[in-house]
Formats: C-alpha cells, sequence, structure tokens
C-alpha cells in the first residue's frame, strides 16, 4: 500500500480503489490487534503458571 499525503486523500483516487485501501488497512489492523491480544493472552498465562510453580515451590520447602 503506497502511502498517500493531503488532507483529501479520497480525492486523489477513484473512490473504489480508495475503499479497498481503506478495507485492506482495516483488516490489517484487525490482525494486528488479534495477534497482540493472543500473545499477551499466552504471555499472562506463561507468567501465571510461573507464578503457581513458584508458589508450590515455595510451600514445599517451607
Amino acid at each position: 500500500m503506497k502511502p498517500i499525503r493531503g488532507e483529501n486523500m479520497a480525492e486523489q483516487m477513484p473512490k473504489s480503489e480508495f475503499r479497498q485501501e481503506y478495507e485492506k488497512a482495516l483488516r490489517e489492523c484487525q490482525e494486528n490487534i488479534q495477534s497482540a491480544v493472543s500473545d499477551y493472552q499466552k504471555n499472562l498465562q506463561d507468567v501465571l503458571k510461573d507464578l503457581r510453580d513458584s508458589v508450590v515451590l515455595l510451600d514445599f520447602e517451607q
């Protein structure tokens, strides 16, 4: 996707092409957000598992 500069970028290309570019960018953003949320959830699960393991170890040592 080529960057378009200016306030009236919709006027610089046909509406159908602008809409296609807009929808493509929107899909990419949604995919990036979903990927980031998924990564965050996995990392959080890993941290929680590590915390549980640490608590079990501490409990066992006492």
